[in-house]
């Protein structure tokens, strides 16, 4: 059971309106986004470009980039007719390992330590040059807490966050992106080897039937029956989408008042 995405023309319309509304409302004279040669940062790339916003891009390998990243980029930059900007973020990451964690590299709180350091450059640009951050996440993340808090998970926007996994891959077709981009396995690139749906557990097939179903509140079989899986793994999914609440809250506070920023206060000004 395939789950399309929307047309094109509207995926472009309601991108083109959402950031022209953005750009407008701050003030800022553009974008910039980290371009990993994935799928999901080279489609945000051609999104904004469809849509003639102004954005640049960084590649920020840590160390020393693989070919298949390297041919991913170059691959961007002629179909998009752009210039990725590169810089090597391993130097800034060791310092930090060196004061705080010597025997961190290779783990897990290394990764999410370049993803961070990440972030710092994309905001160091963009506050440089006036600039917003476009996040590339999509929803089959978001939902799942499938990123770095304050890592990847920090922007000013996600144009791809209302979209599932599986309908970028058709949107990606639709919009003739290179096959080597599309067909590489998705990976947040925070371990070597590491694979989204390695550490998943599931294909995104699977993943974006069941948060589908779990939105639309349908039975833990139903959703299992048209996912082709298990109802133990339907619940958990659904414990992953549970567990990441605080990923997807922006400031977490306690209710003191009326209107408390973050929970029910209405931004009206």
């Amino acid at each position: 059971m395939k789950i399309n995405p929307p047309p094109l023309e509207e995926v472009l319309s309601i991108t083109r309106d959402f950031v022209s509304e953005i750009l407008k409302e701050s003030g800022a004279r553009g974008f910039v986004m980290g371009a990993s040669g994935g799928l999901d940062s080279s489609l945000l790339a051609t999104l904004l470009k469809r849509c003639n916003m102004p954005f640049k891009a960084l590649f920020l390998p840590d160390g020393e980039p693989n070919k298949d990243d390297e041919r991913a980029i170059s691959l961007l930059e002629d179909f998009l007719n752009i210039k990725v900007e590169r810089y090597n973020i391993r130097p800034a990451k060791e310092v930090v390992l060196k004061d705080v964690l010597p025997e961190g590299e290779g783990t897990l709180v290394a990764g999410n330590l370049a993803s961070r350091i990440r972030m710092c450059y994309l905001y160091t640009v963009a506050n440089a040059e006036k600039l917003l951050v476009a996040g590339s996440s999509n929803k089959s993340e978001i939902l799942l807490g499938y990123f770095t808090k304050w890592g990847d998970g920090a922007a000013d926007i996600f144009p791809l966050g209302d979209l599932f996994k599986t309908q970028l891959y058709a949107l990606a077709k639709e919009l003739k992106l290179p096959d080597f981009i599309i067909k590489r396995a998705p990976t947040a690139g925070l371990l070597p080897g590491q694979t989204d749906e390695g550490e998943l557990g599931l294909s995104y097939d699977k993943i974006d039937i069941i948060l589908r179903g779990t939105l639309l509140n349908m039975p833990v079989e139903r959703i299992a029956e048209d996912a082709g899986t298990t109802p133990e793994e339907v619940l958990r999914i659904q414990e992953m989408v549970r567990r990441s609440r605080h990923k997807r809250m922006g400031l977490l506070i306690p209710k003191m008042g009326p209107e408390t920023v973050g929970l029910d206060f209405h931004e009206r000004w």
